[in-house]
């Protein structure tokens, strides 16, 4: 995202958030509905965190309303997050078993692993279409970052003498 200092802190969300917003919706459509890997998943929970500190960073300029589409975020970063630990685990388990444990001996393990992953899986699947698939909630998300409320970061008036 590319901030201008010399503009004002709402004329550069309104610039640079839409565009942020759509690059987040086009991602999580190819990370939930065309499958890919944990590098892949963990590129759009990077994505999402991105997005996230970046409504948090112009929330002086969108008030409170603002709030409920950060919640949706925070929740599709723990289901996020907690795919990540999966795919965490599974790589220092691997790297601790080359170290001269037998892999036969830890079959449940991964098992438990892969099961646990194919469930947090399903569930972001479901989230995302459940919270972030609908046209009109993109459409709302967009405009209301395109067109805050009517919110002006005025410096305070000066006291009448």
């Amino acid at each position: 995202m590319k901030f201008r200092p010399k503009r004002p802190a709402l004329e550069n969300a309104t610039q640079l958030l839409p565009r942020e917003v759509r690059e987040f919706f086009k991602s999580g459509d190819k990370t939930a509905h065309k499958g890919g890997g944990p590098a892949k998943v963990h590129r759009f929970r990077i994505l999402t965190k991105r997005l996230r500190y970046e409504l948090e960073y112009f929330s002086p300029c969108y008030g409170q309303a603002l709030q409920a589409y950060l919640e949706l975020l925070k929740e599709l970063q723990a289901t996020l997050g907690a795919l990540n630990d999966c795919a965490a685990s599974r790589e220092l388990l691997s790297d601790l078993l080359e170290a001269g444990d037998p892999p036969r001996r830890h079959k449940k393990l991964f098992a438990a692993l892969d099961h646990r992953e194919e469930q947090l899986l399903t569930e972001f699947k479901e989230e995302w279409s459940q919270k972030f698939a609908s046209s009109e909630l993109r459409r709302r998300w967009v405009r209301y970052l395109a067109h805050p409320p009517q919110r002006r970061l005025r410096a305070p008036a000066k006291p009448a003498k």
